[in-house]
């Protein structure tokens, strides 16, 4: 199974992960801040500090590098622009073009050590999208990766998951967002992740009933543990 995690052979107990859930919406700041402490833990001790972190965020627009160095004559303007819609505006260290957080939409941060899994970036990001796949499958959603464009998709064309991924060191941080019961009518402001012609879709909106974070979390975690044959547990 390619997705399993290739662990060390001279491990003598399994891989834990700390399930990390704050207990209220987050500004993009405050999620890079608590990237930022659970980071300097794997780096000093792998094995006893990688964590899981589950959250929503305040409105933001996100611009990942490549926004930067296609469009660099242009970001304070369009900075501007979003900001006058309510959002907040945030240049990251992640990968990829603009797009956008809020409340009702899954934000999953994996702070792992690739050395304790396979060091390699496309199997790393395979694993997420994996998990993703499997998530919305459970919860009654069909969905795939597309072989051209990032992310997952819904029938090709509908985007549920953003995946923007940064790896420092051979660690992990950043990651997706995938859409459950948040207000898609955000992305009409921007080609999100660049693609004029793509939509965004939602769990609830292919599903057409309200699916909640609070329902995808448990089915997100279940197959996060799978995927990356780890142990998971909540963070005290």
């Amino acid at each position: 199974n390619e997705y399993k995690s290739y662990l060390s052979m001279s491990a003598c107990k399994p891989l834990l992960i700390k399930v990390i859930r704050p207990n209220q919406i987050l500004s993009y700041e405050q999620g890079l801040q608590l990237q930022s402490r659970v980071l300097r833990g794997v780096l000093e001790n792998p094995r006893e500090h990688q964590g899981l972190i589950l959250l929503q965020h305040r409105p933001v627009y996100t611009f990942g590098r490549r926004q930067r160095t296609q469009h660099p004559g242009h970001l304070e303007l369009e900075a501007a622009r979003l900001r006058r819609l309510g959002a907040d505006v945030v240049q990251t260290n992640r990968g990829g073009l603009v797009t956008f957080h809020g409340p009702g939409q899954l934000v999953c941060y994996p702070i792992l050590s690739l050395n304790l899994f396979k060091p390699s970036a496309k199997w790393y990001v395979r694993s997420l999208e994996e998990v993703v796949i499997r998530t919305c499958r459970d919860i009654g959603v069909d969905t795939a990766r597309d072989c051209k464009n990032v992310g997952i998709w819904v029938d090709d064309h509908r985007k549920i998951c953003a995946v923007g991924v940064r790896i420092q060191r051979r660690c992990t941080s950043h990651g997706i967002a995938l859409n459950c019961s948040n207000d898609l009518t955000w992305f009409d402001h921007v080609d999100a992740c660049g693609l004029r012609d793509k939509d965004v879709t939602s769990l609830s909106a292919e599903l057409r009933r309200t699916v909640s974070v609070d329902e995808v979390i448990p089915v997100f975690i279940n197959n996060f543990a799978e995927v990356f044959n780890v142990e998971m547990v909540n963070k005290d």
